[in-house]
């Protein structure tokens, strides 16, 4: 018989949130696009969703549909409290440069219901984009194995896990280098703000509780496959695009307590300038103190 433990139930706190589309514009025309499609579960668990169909801001946004469920419950059969967000945008369209059929953005969280001190794990599986355009090149952008850093602790004891920070593989000395500042024109602060983070995090000048990471969870090879004999440069899951601004995928914030997912976010330079983000999750949970 399924929840039999309503003790369990009772000290756990879910946590799952889940957007389709938002953003805020600084010019030409200053504008905020309110967050479209949003739905956040109650600390008790359950489920909730939202949508929104046909959604437009003429030359800057436009979708079919975006939708998101979260959820939030006990699983007996194994000892797990499950915690999931999912959002769904369709036909997504951001200034005729970045172009989807849909991106699926799906968070799942897995904390243990018998031993409240076990670390929660967590899954992208399901997550994805299907016909992908960026700058008028299609690309078949494919999301790496992270199974074996589902903890956190998987990732802060392990500095191969490095490779899947944002900002890990940008050196000074490349960016220096005139061609690069050249290909890059208005994108290249934002480059060299990323990897002055990576730069800044590697110092450990902060304190060890705030610990976090910034990561993409795209597959590197597979996307600086895709990406060559086209204008576009690739700094890890960053794409910058001239004249346009710099796009991030798969963008994965891990914290101790919580994780945030971005399938895209997009920081546009030029001509326009602004900042729009899709298909976002967070979630975490845990027990009532102490543990």
């Amino acid at each position: 018989m399924a929840n039999q433990d309503p003790l369990s139930r009772s000290l756990h706190f879910h946590h799952a949130s889940a957007f389709g589309v938002g953003g805020q514009i600084d010019r030409p025309e200053k504008q905020t696009i309110p967050t479209q499609a949003a739905i956040a579960l109650a600390p008790t668990g359950g489920k909730g969703s939202d949508r929104v169909e046909s959604f437009k801001v003429p030359g800057v946004l436009s979708f079919s549909a975006a939708y998101v469920e979260v959820g939030g419950s006990l699983d007996d059969s194994h000892d797990t409290h499950t915690t999931y967000a999912l959002s769904v945008v369709e036909d997504l369209n951001i200034c005729d440069v970045v172009k989807a059929d849909r991106v699926v953005s799906r968070l799942t969280i897995y904390s243990g219901a018998k031993d409240a001190k076990s670390e929660p794990s967590f899954s992208l599986s399901g997550s994805h984009f299907e016909n992908l355009r960026i700058a008028g090149h299609s690309l078949d952008v494919k999301l790496g194995d992270l199974s074996q850093y589902d903890t956190y602790g998987s990732i802060d004891n392990n500095s191969e896990a490095n490779r899947w920070q944002l900002g890990s593989n940008i050196k000074d000395e490349d960016l220096n280098k005139e061609e690069v500042k050249r290909k890059l024109e208005h994108n290249l602060t934002i480059v060299s703000g990323v990897a002055k983070r990576f730069q800044q995090w590697q110092s450990k000048t902060f304190n060890p509780a705030d610990r976090s990471f910034w990561c993409s969870a795209v597959e590197r090879s597979n996307l600086e496959e895709l990406i060559q004999k086209t204008d576009l440069m690739q700094f890890g899951g960053i794409l910058c695009v001239p004249r346009f601004g710099v796009i991030y995928l798969a963008e994965l914030r891990i914290h101790r307590s919580h994780r945030h997912f971005n399938m895209i976010r997009v920081q546009m330079c030029s001509p326009g300038e602004g900042g729009i983000t899709g298909g976002g999750t967070g979630g975490g949970g845990g027990s009532m103190p102490p543990p």
